[in-house]
């Protein structure tokens, strides 16, 4: 999920999640989780005052072609 920087900070983000995670949450979805680039302070400090936290369950492998 993104919003375009000249829309951010008015609360566009937030209101798209609440619609998201109702719509989730009526189809059955427990959990969810999202991935961020770790040199993307804006969005680590949008998700984290959403209340996601920071989970070590996984690693990530990559390959650059």
């Amino acid at each position: 999920m993104a919003v375009k920087s000249q829309y951010r900070k008015q609360g566009i983000a937030h209101l798209l999640f609440e619609n998201v995670i109702d719509a989730l949450k009526c189809s059955g979805m427990r959990k969810i989780v999202i991935f961020i680039l770790k040199n993307n302070s804006v969005a680590q400090t949008f998700w984290d005052r959403i209340g996601f936290a920071i989970e070590d369950i996984i690693d990530v492998h990559s390959i650059v072609v």
